[in-house]
């Protein structure tokens, strides 16, 4: 009778254990952890479409150089969330500036990995590349572009280095937007600033507490923070200026923003194009890949 009392209450603490394990798991999941599968190639070539990693939730500070894994801000009314991976550029408080695809934040070169990546542009002898020196130069992301040889792959500065010493490139060469042209996808969508992808800035980077100086021109940075971001009702008559209906020259930011750039540098849809990264939509921090989805 000792024995079965035992045997029962033997089972039982291993359904007890089990209970508190499957509870800690997700309390770890809910909190601490998530394992996420990548779905943009925004980070390429550091991380990849449909790699798994591994997000830190948990985070109490983040880091330049970080890859955050965020709420995506530009999105339509009534659509799903979505989530995506890219690196901190600027924290709350930095300024930040492109210039001619070179990125300074605080007036210092940002440190950019190895794993960036641009867009070339090939002129070959060739009408044709084929599927073995794709594979070879891991020429992924791109193609033919005219009947003529011409080809846009994006490319790290390695396999750039190799590609253009194919016997059959004759010409390779960056794709870079000129300084002062307005692109009117990127933000904040103004004449008034001309800017671009690789020419863009000086932007300051507001954080919580900080005080906005309003015009009407520096509106056109601070719309959303104030509207979409920390929900007033802002309306411009002529000149003025008003927030939730008083007439006002400043505003006080509620919470720290940061400055977001995929490493798929000229393919990202990054804070180029859609502006600051509230902290309330930053979900965690990547911490590495678990699961590498090779190339086919």
């Amino acid at each position: 009778m000792l024995n079965s009392l035992y045997a029962y209450l033997k089972q039982f603490k291993w359904f007890f254990n089990g209970v508190i394990a499957l509870f800690t798991f997700f309390i770890l999941k809910v909190f601490v952890f998530e394992f996420c599968v990548v779905n943009s190639a925004d980070m390429a070539d550091t991380i990849h479409k449909g790699d798994i990693v591994f997000v830190n939730k948990l985070v109490f500070g983040y880091e330049k150089e970080d890859v955050l894994y965020f709420e995506f801000p530009a999105k339509d009314s009534g659509e799903k969330k979505a989530f995506f991976m890219q690196r901190l550029i600027a924290k709350p408080g930095e300024t930040v500036m492109i210039m001619n695809k070179t990125i300074f934040t605080n007036d210092l070169i940002f440190n950019d990995p190895l794993s960036i990546k641009f867009n070339y542009i090939l002129d070959t002898d060739t009408a044709k590349i084929d599927s073995l020196t794709r594979v070879r130069y891991k020429l992924y992301e791109g193609g033919s572009i005219s009947k003529k040889g011409k080809y846009a792959y994006s490319l790290t500065s390695s396999q750039a280095d190799s590609v253009k010493r194919l016997y059959f490139v004759k010409n390779m060469e960056m794709r870079t937007e000129k300084e002062n042209m307005y692109d009117e996808r990127s933000f904040p969508y103004s004449r008034l600033y001309s800017w671009n992808a690789d020419n863009f800035g000086k932007l300051y980077v507001p954080k919580k507490n900080d005080t906005l100086v309003l015009d009407t021109m520096s509106i056109k940075l601070y719309f959303k923070i104030i509207t979409t971001y920390e929900k007033n009702k802002l309306e411009i008559k002529n000149d003025s200026i008003f927030i939730n209906d008083e007439l006002t020259k400043h505003y006080k930011v509620k919470q720290d923003y940061y400055f977001v750039m995929g490493d798929n540098r000229d393919n990202a849809i990054d804070s180029r194009q859609w502006g600051f990264l509230p902290k309330s939509y930053i979900k965690g921090k990547v911490l590495g890949v678990l699961v590498h989805k090779s190339k086919e």
